[in-house]
């Protein structure tokens, strides 16, 4: 089992997007960028994003270079559940390695007025510890 968190204080990301408004393509694929722009606080639901991929990105020990943020991808279902999974860009190369070792993943993202929190834990296959 591997184990990630991550915290990001939501006013430095909204500061962040409002700077350099090209990264969000680059760090979030287009559901996730319609997901955050649909809700009253687009920056809050980005923030909570990125904290989730940084969590996820830290589980294997990696460092945010060596995953591409838009090779995970944030999901909501319709209760509003939160989950986490590999693109298929994630699925080519030396990421592939990574994604054949998952199992499961289970995801919790919360956010306050200040800043959004994601605790990413992952099961990995039996075979592959």
């Amino acid at each position: 089992m591997l184990l990630g968190v991550d915290i990001v204080e939501i006013e430095r990301f909204d500061e962040l997007l409002k700077r350099r408004p090209n990264i969000v393509s680059k760090i979030f694929t287009p559901d996730e960028i319609d997901y955050c722009n649909s809700s009253v606080s687009p920056s809050k639901h980005f923030a909570a994003r990125f904290a989730a991929k940084e969590a996820f990105i830290k589980a294997f020990g990696l460092g945010m270079y060596k995953m591409p943020f838009r090779s995970i991808e944030v999901k909501s279902s319709n209760k509003r559940v939160p989950s986490i999974g590999l693109t298929n860009q994630a699925c080519l190369g030396y990421l592939k390695d990574i994604a054949d070792q998952i199992e499961s993943v289970a995801l919790s993202i919360s956010h306050s007025k200040h800043s959004a929190v994601a605790v990413v834990i992952v099961d990995v296959k039996k075979d592959k510890q």
